[in-house]
This record gives C-alpha cells, sequence and structure tokens, in this order.
C-alpha cells in the first residue's frame, strides 16, 4: 500500500511506501506546464480594436498605401502563418525576446554609425539614414514587447 502526496517542492510527487525495516521514498519531477496567455480575451478587455478604430491607425497605414489587398497580394498573412509569429505570441517569453531584439538593432545603429567612416556627405547620409531606421526598429520593437506584455497579462 503506498501513500502519494505532494511534496514542499513545486512539482514533485513524492510515494512513501512503510515498511517493517525502512520506508522507502521515491520523488518524480513533473513538469507543470504554464496555460497559454487568453489573447484574444485581452485584446476584448483593453479594447484595443476600438483603440485602433480611433486613433486613425488603419487610415494612416491606407494613406501611405498599405491596404488589405496590398497585404494579400504581398502574401504577408500566410508568411506570418508560415513563420509561426501566432503561436510566438502565446509564448511567454515572447516579450523577452521582442525586447532583445530591439536591444540589438539598437546596438546595430551605434555599430553603424561606429564603423561607417564620416569624411563624406553621402556616408554621413548613409550613417543618418540606417541609424533612423534601426532606431525606428528599435522603438517599434520596444512598443510591440510592451503591447504583447500587456495582452499575456
Amino acid at each position: 500500500m503506498a501513500l502519494t502526496m505532494k511534496s514542499a517542492m513545486i512539482g514533485t510527487k513524492v510515494a512513501v511506501r512503510p515498511t517493517t525495516t525502512r520506508v522507502a521514498v521515491r520523488a518524480t519531477p513533473t513538469v507543470v506546464a504554464k496555460d497559454a496567455p487568453p489573447l484574444l480575451s485581452n485584446m476584448e478587455k483593453l479594447k484595443l480594436l476600438s483603440k485602433i478604430e480611433k486613433s486613425g491607425l488603419l487610415s494612416a497605414a491606407e494613406a501611405n498605401g498599405l491596404t488589405l489587398s496590398k497585404i494579400e497580394s504581398l502574401g504577408l498573412l500566410s508568411t506570418a502563418e508560415n513563420l509561426g509569429a501566432l503561436s510566438l505570441l502565446e509564448s511567454r517569453s515572447a516579450p523577452t525576446l521582442i525586447t532583445f531584439l530591439g536591444l540589438t538593432l539598437l546596438a546595430a545603429a551605434a555599430g553603424e554609425v561606429y564603423t561607417i567612416p564620416d569624411d563624406q556627405v553621402g556616408l554621413v547620409v548613409l550613417q543618418a539614414v540606417l541609424a533612423a531606421a534601426l532606431v525606428g526598429g528599435a522603438s517599434a520593437a520596444f512598443a510591440g514587447s510592451s503591447l504583447v506584455a500587456k495582452l499575456q497579462k
């Protein structure tokens, strides 16, 4: 007759079998799986779609040439699906990974300013354009990381 109980160690089951001479203890670790965060319900709680609508973000995207038909013709949705972008958002490590991407982009911006010589006007312009693009990407990564973290709460 074995007695099974949870121990004080998290995720460990202990089986105890009383005998006349010894007490046998067998500990088997169990993996505690965390559930995926409820992204859609959190989007609803935050009223994210209403905020996007009120901000005029979609109109601004359309004014800059990014329409739904353009997204469709570029195959961006199927590419995101094939890359597993949506399942990445459900990962608890996604905000950390996105923040790391932002830090990497900032380091790349500093590195390119340091490595590209600034003795000609064209090279200075190249430095400025690359730095602006990399810092803009880093800013977008930090904002995305914050948004994903809020959606995962």
